[in-house]
């Protein structure tokens, strides 16, 4: 929907991860549900996403962190590859 309205990108909300996933906007989602969901913007769309990561510190640590941005930004260009292919 955004994509055909012109939008040139998706705001990833701290907020709205959070209320889609049934949590307050008060860190109560782990940083792998964060990434989890953010993921799945990733997939639904071409537009780039900016993420709001101030939130999803409920598991925190800084290996976690390292490793779920690592792993985002992987699969992110995966993605982004296999769709300029087609």
């Amino acid at each position: 929907m955004a994509e055909r309205s012109g939008f040139k990108g998706l705001w990833a909300s701290g907020l709205s991860i959070a209320s889609s996933l049934g949590f307050r906007d008060a860190n109560e989602a782990s940083w792998s549900q964060l990434v989890e969901s953010v993921e799945r913007i990733v997939d639904s769309a071409e537009l780039p996403v900016l993420v709001d990561g101030d939130g999803g510190f409920g598991n925190f640590n800084p290996a976690s962190l390292h490793a779920s941005f690592a792993r985002l930004a992987r699969r992110t260009c995966r993605l982004r590859t296999a769709a300029s292919r087609r």
